[in-house]
């Protein structure tokens, strides 16, 4: 069982730029570790300027919370069998 380091509401109102700033704001205040293990996951884009939220697009998984829909970032299995760009694929026959 893992407990996530980022549980960030479903939303669509906040800018790209603002919202960048609030998950910075609150992946800035987890424990050094923890950030580290964070800032080191896969991202889609690699726009530095975009990094918190490149790593939530890329790595979160959907959950609910209060019946309202979250995303969460857990490190550990966000590095489970993930590779954006597969050398495997394996086909039925």
């Amino acid at each position: 069982a893992y407990t996530p380091v980022l549980l960030v509401h479903r939303e669509n109102v906040l800018s790209t730029r603002n919202r960048e700033k609030f998950l910075r704001t609150a992946v800035d205040q987890l424990p050094l570790a923890t950030r580290e293990s964070y800032l080191s996951l896969a991202t889609t884009f690699g726009n530095s300027s975009l990094i918190v939220q490149d790593v939530v697009d890329t790595n979160a998984y959907e959950i609910q919370v209060g019946g309202e829909m979250h995303l969460a970032i857990f490190p550990e299995p966000s590095r489970i069998n993930h590779d954006c760009a597969p050398k495997c694929v394996l086909s039925a026959s």
